[in-house]
């Protein structure tokens, strides 16, 4: 990624040998109110583009040292290079010239004699050709880069399910195990790894299911220098003692719309970031501001509204990046680091919090120059409504029950598992791998059926269509939802206020605490309720 330079006129880099010809195109280019740095060769033109960054280039052919061909070839490869119009100044116009400069990389030719009234008026004309040639190019880049993230995210979010549904499987039949054992019995020690791999794996296949979330479920008004402040120690703890850690954080901030655990995982996660990219040490600054970014800022931002904004900038001074790896950094799974160090999750779940937030996330750096993560996330005016969460009561003989269970999941591993768990606290239970068979067991079980526990997703008909289809036939009958990832609810129905489901993977006592309060509930409404495993 270029580094953006801030002037207030435009800056054309001049090469010629011929001291009266400089002194002639910088007089008529300042004329028309333009920046001029002057160089006498090709080689000399390449120190000075490193060094100032010039909006446009124009080199003459003939030069000592490096002619304009070299030079314009050597330009083209430098950072930015690419994107800076290089006019070439010839004597001769003849066609072989012509074709090899624009082989080079050349923008336009301008012939000497030179028309000085119109120079000025020219180059003003091709730096507002290329403005909008840029624009165009970056809007177009950030359309492939937000369809290829939204690809990534549907095949992410595919993977991610059915890793929850395995997971289920091997958590349950975990907890299923310890439950037989004596508490001194030596496989208590050899189960209870498994059931911490099997966390690491679900904690990690959440992740990935967050960066494919199109909407936080727990946004609520937050101050971002709040959860900055919650998160001091940890932070100073978690970058150890050869990074310092600066805090500018603006006292009138304002606030934001946002999932505040979501943030200071966010947080976290680019700090993290940061402490790996400066190994011997370094500083690490985060920076709160409030910004109003207008149209100009909009227009080159694609689905992005000009207004107030919070400005969250976290920037650190290690290794930096290349442009090859800006432009994967938010791809799940892409990682810099050593196989076994990395996942390739921290910063795709940075891209999808912000996104969730309605926010835009800007990254600069160069290799050797550390990196500056910019997150602007939208000034809120009114007070959000915070969910409410409800707790499964505590583990023990509370979860007991003998109710009959009809139980639709059309994986079977997970519907088996889930059997199992229920049996294990004394329930009756019925099994159904589609709609279609629930609906048969319905009509044929001769007994009450009191809880409908049912996937999300299912093949013919959801499982919110399928409750709704019950409700109508057999209102008495509670029902409880499994979910994979809480886009399920957006996706496959909106839950209304009586609606509860618990996230997969889940554990046995979970699992019957989500049961037994179901199944207690009073039927006035209540609000919408999400237990996770």
């Amino acid at each position: 990624m270029e580094t953006q330079v801030s002037r207030t006129r435009p800056l054309v880099l001049v090469a010629d040998d011929d001291r009266s010809m400089l002194l002639l195109i910088r007089a008529a280019l300042e004329q028309v109110d333009m920046e001029v740095v002057e160089v006498t060769d090709g080689s000399q033109a390449l120190e000075a583009f490193k060094r100032h960054r010039p909006d446009m280039v124009l080199l003459d052919v003939l030069m000592p040292v490096m002619d304009g061909f070299d030079a314009c070839a050597a330009l083209r490869q430098l950072p930015g290079g690419d994107r800076v119009p290089i006019v070439m100044v010839t004597i001769v116009e003849d066609i072989d010239s012509i074709n090899r400069a624009y082989e080079l990389g050349a923008t336009d030719f301008i012939t000497k004699p030179i028309n000085w009234g119109l120079l000025g008026h020219r180059v003003r004309y091709l730096l507002r050709a290329n403005h909008e040639f840029i624009l165009r190019k970056r809007l177009e880049e950030q359309l492939h880069r937000a369809q290829k993230m939204e690809a990534i995210g549907r095949l992410a979010g595919g993977v991610a399910h059915d890793f929850n549904n395995i997971l289920t499987a091997i958590t349950g039949y975990s907890d299923i195990l310890m439950s037989t054992l004596d508490k001194q019995d030596p496989m208590r020690e050899d189960l209870e790894e498994i059931k911490k791999a099997s966390e690491r794996a679900t904690s990690l296949t959440r992740q990935l299911l967050g960066f494919c979330r199109k909407e936080a479920p727990q946004q609520q008004i937050v101050h971002l220098n709040t959860i900055v402040d919650d998160l001091g120690k940890m932070l100073h703890r978690l970058i150890g003692e050869n990074i310092n850690l600066i805090n500018a954080l603006d006292p009138k901030l304002g606030t934001v719309k946002a999932d505040p655990e979501q943030l200071e995982q966010l947080i976290m996660n680019l700090v993290i970031n940061a402490k790996d990219a400066m190994p011997q040490g370094g500083k690490l600054t985060i920076k709160t501001a409030n910004v109003i970014l207008d149209e100009k800022f909009s227009r080159q931002h694609l689905n992005f509204h000009p207004g107030s904004y919070v400005l969250l900038g976290i920037s650190d001074t290690g290794i930096g990046m290349d442009e090859e790896t800006l432009a994967h950094i938010f791809e799940p799974f892409f990682t810099t680091k050593k196989c076994g160090q990395g996942t390739g999750i921290g910063l795709s779940t940075v891209y999808s919090i912000v996104k969730q937030s309605q926010g835009h996330i800007e990254v600069s750096s160069e290799p050797g120059g550390g990196a500056i993560f910019n997150i602007y996330l939208p000034i809120s005016n009114g007070p959000a409504k915070e969910p409410q969460l409800s707790q499964a009561p505590a583990s023990g003989a509370s979860h007991r029950g003998s109710e009959t269970i009809l139980l639709v999941e059309d994986d079977q591993t997970v519907r088996e598992v889930t059997r199992r768990m229920l049996q294990y606290w004394g329930y009756q239970v019925l099994e159904a791998g589609t709609p279609g068979e629930a609906l048969e067991i319905k009509e044929q079980h001769p007994g009450p059926i009191h809880l409908l526990l049912t996937d999300l997703v299912l093949p013919g008909m959801t499982g919110k269509e399928l409750a709704e289809r019950w409700a109508s036939l057999t209102p008495q009958t509670k029902v409880l939802y499994m979910s994979g990832y809480a886009e399920d609810v957006a996706i496959h129905g909106q839950f209304g206020e009586k609606d509860t489901f618990i996230q997969k993977p889940f554990k046995i006592d979970t699992l019957a605490a989500a049961v037994r309060q179901v199944l207690d509930q009073e039927t006035a409404p209540h609000a919408e309720d999400k237990i996770k495993g």
